[in-house]
């Protein structure tokens, strides 16, 4: 085996460790861009309506990947390099001299601009994956003194593309096992757990959610979809997804109260966003939302919540109850007062919490618990 071939066999085996998890996908990059003689080696996922949920560039500073953003370089009506990709069938591999380079008068301003500050005008380029939505491509960039990919260069490209487009198939469908995987360890745990995308379609689900649905008082599918029967509360767990699929501060977005149709009876969900290193090709990241019958924290938030806030006996029981999911009238029949006591208690465990709302109080708690 000559030494080229060797070289280009460590690139592929580096490949499918960081597919395993062993290496990370900018040090397989980084193999990649030196073989094809590249400054950088780049793969990019593109969404729709421009969106770009990774853009993994090596050799290149963290700047640049907010700057393509602002430059519009995911928009294939700004950047042609991405309308011809995309145009491109699965596999096919163009380069410079199957675009026009850049610098010319109707390129846009911001773009063109791009490309010069970080020095990349010369690009090899193929479309690895063309899914439903997102679109994998895979690029090494040149400088302007490393100059054209002449044919030797396309060569080393094509003989490495398919095992780099074989790796991240590879990674994809860990990530699917994965989820089935963790689905499988929370119903051993008895949990009732969903496992969703940003859009709240149910990409799994354990047993305990059966009666739930069966039950349809708190929660619902519609189309696939997770939803609350309670409509405002459906809105609520719908934004919380949303945040937590975009990587919401500290994982957690939130907790939600689910309350019947009649507002009665009320659940909890707790959304949780799961890893992005488990899930780096995803449009989004994939959402765990549990549901659980609130008063199993309720003593315990109310003990935090005195710790936390230095509430009087009286506001922790309160809070206790925010946290159980009840309403302030409903919290006046258990404790047997008026509600309008009840409200000036949650005004001041509002203002000593700092929040502004029971969702936010629950919230805050429940990262705690």
């Amino acid at each position: 085996m000559g030494a080229v071939e060797a070289d280009l066999l460590s690139v592929i085996d580096r490949f499918q460790a960081a597919a395993l998890g062993d290496v990370s996908w900018l040090d397989a990059l980084d193999g990649f861009a030196r073989a094809t003689g590249s400054r950088s080696g780049q793969i990019i996922g593109l969404g729709a309506a421009a969106a770009v949920p990774f853009n993994w560039m090596t050799e290149m500073p963290p700047e640049s990947v907010t700057d393509f953003l602002d430059a519009g370089g995911g928009d294939p009506r700004v950047n042609r390099r991405v309308a011809l990709g995309g145009a491109a069938a699965e596999g096919r591999i163009l380069t410079d001299g199957d675009f026009p380079a850049y610098g010319r008068p109707d390129d846009p301003l911001e773009l063109r601009g791009w490309v010069e500050r970080y020095d990349v005008p010369h690009i090899c380029l193929s479309p690895l994956i063309k899914g439903e939505g997102l679109l994998v491509g895979l690029a090494a960039m040149r400088t302007h003194r490393q100059g054209h990919f002449e044919a030797e260069d396309r060569k080393v490209f094509a003989r490495l593309a398919p095992h780099i487009r074989s790796a991240v198939r590879t990674q994809m469908l860990l990530a699917d096992q994965g989820s089935a995987v963790l689905s499988g360890a929370l119903a051993a745990l008895q949990i009732a757990a969903f496992i969703c995308d940003g859009r709240g379609a149910v990409l799994g689900r354990t047993p305990l959610t059966e009666p739930l649905l069966e039950a349809g008082v708190h929660v619902r599918l519609r189309g696939g979809r997770l939803s609350a029967c309670n409509e405002a509360d459906g809105r609520l767990l719908s934004a919380e997804i949303v945040m937590a699929s975009r990587g919401g501060p500290g994982g957690l977005a939130g907790s939600v109260v689910l309350r019947d149709v009649a507002g009665l009876e009320p659940l909890l969900a707790d959304v949780v966003a799961l890893p992005r290193e488990r899930h780096p090709f995803a449009l989004e990241r994939p959402v765990l939302v549990l549901v659980r019958r609130p008063r199993d924290r309720g003593p315990d938030a109310a003990r935090l919540a005195v710790a936390m806030y230095d509430l009087t006996r009286s506001e922790s029981l309160v809070a206790g109850d925010l946290v159980e999911g009840l309403s302030p009238q409903m919290i006046a029949d258990r404790r047997g007062t008026a509600v309008t006591t009840v409200r000036t208690h949650v005004r001041r465990i509002f203002e000593k919490a700092g929040v502004t709302s029971q969702i936010e109080l629950v919230a805050a708690l429940n990262r705690r618990l």
